[in-house]
């Protein structure tokens, strides 16, 4: 791997195999070919927004073994981004949201993705967005990283359980 001078590039759709395996080693999604064809179809719907310039959908590549590095899918339609996160009125037309990030294994604590944040903000920002948001639970290790880069917490998740056992 190449990642002296790795390249973004906008993600096409053949490249959602190599990016959905790569999503599957960071996320330990079960990789039943059923639920393989439900997340390829999710980010079809990604691209098309993309194609609509509603998210940008973008990959990190090797321009030498042309081997995807790493990935994001950035929400900027609020109506999109209503499907993540309800968002308060005031901040609807200045916040994207962060739908994933993924940094091959091997290449994670070496600065890329920093060099990813950068990009996307960046990219957040030259479409007007003045915010990023983005979900991450408090026992990933990606959460104090976005902390310590000046992200905030707004609140938090609490998954609920209930028996339907007899009692």
């Amino acid at each position: 791997m190449n990642i002296a001078s790795p390249a973004f590039r906008d993600m096409q759709a053949y490249d959602l195999q190599s990016v959905i395996a790569l999503g599957e080693t960071i996320y330990q999604f079960a990789s039943t070919k059923h639920l393989t064809k439900q997340k390829e179809l999710l980010f079809r719907e990604f691209l098309r927004w993309s194609e609509q310039k509603k998210a940008e959908c973008v990959v990190l590549e090797d321009p030498d073994s042309f081997q995807i590095l790493g990935y994001f899918l950035l929400i900027l339609c609020p109506e999109c981004i209503d499907s993540f996160w309800k968002v308060p009125d005031s901040q609807r037309d200045t916040t994207a949201y962060l739908a994933q990030i993924v940094i091959h294994k091997e290449l994670q604590d070496l600065g890329i993705g920093s060099n990813m944040l950068a990009e996307i903000e960046n990219r957040a920002l030259s479409h007007g967005k003045t915010r990023l948001r983005l979900e991450v639970a408090s026992h990933n290790p990606a959460y104090q990283w976005y902390l310590k880069r000046d992200f905030t917490v707004l609140g938090s998740q609490h998954f609920m359980e209930k028996s339907l056992e007899a009692s």
